[in-house]
């Protein structure tokens, strides 16, 4: 009997874990004193595409790479993005334009990942956290990852709280770009 219940726990710790998680971020919040409100206010757009096989979401696995459901963004990366890219601009003095307004300045921006990966071990997983993404209209890359360790389920918990890292980090780049502030100068 003893030798039947060790695995029927095991199974039991297993399948409470499995089933995919539903990531749903807060709203950005820029940072208050931003480099980019020493450029005069501009107009702008913002335009976030996905990448022709981007990684967006992902699988949580556990040992021996199992699948234990997917990840999900409640809100499709673009417009977590775009909204991003636009509070950050707005907090620094410029303005969201109207499509084809004059002297407007377009943020293209493509994304090439936005994912959690959980690797295990026996004790535990290694949650990573990743974000690629290039703003076209400046040629710059912004590069994110993060990764934290649980003892516990890989669950929504862990793993909406590393891609809130991943975007506020994403944030600090973009703000600190000088070439965004020449972009918005019209450089």
């Amino acid at each position: 009997m003893a030798r039947l219940l060790l695995p029927l726990v095991a199974l039991l710790a297993f399948t409470a874990c499995a089933g995919d998680v539903l990531v749903k971020l807060p709203v950005h919040e820029p940072a208050p004193d931003s480099p980019l409100a020493a450029v005069p206010p501009t107009p702008f757009t913002v335009s976030v595409a996905i990448a022709d096989g981007a990684t967006i979401g992902g699988r949580r696995t556990t040992i021996g790479n199992s699948d234990m459901g997917a990840v999900d963004f409640a809100v499709d990366p673009r417009e977590t993005l775009a909204d991003l890219f636009i509070a950050e601009l707005e907090s620094a003095g410029h303005v969201l334009a109207r499509e084809g307004e004059n002297g407007e300045r377009r943020l293209d921006v493509t994304i090439y990942m936005f994912a959690a990966r959980t690797p295990a071990t026996a004790l535990y997983w290694d949650v990573t956290g990743e974000l690629r993404t290039t703003l076209e209209s400046t040629g710059a890359h912004y590069e994110v990852t993060v990764t934290d360790r649980t003892y516990g389920n890989p669950g929504r918990g862990i793993i909406t709280r590393l891609a809130k890292i991943c975007l506020q980090r994403v944030a600090a780049q973009f703000r600190e770009d000088p070439d965004v502030a020449a972009f918005l100068r019209g450089e």
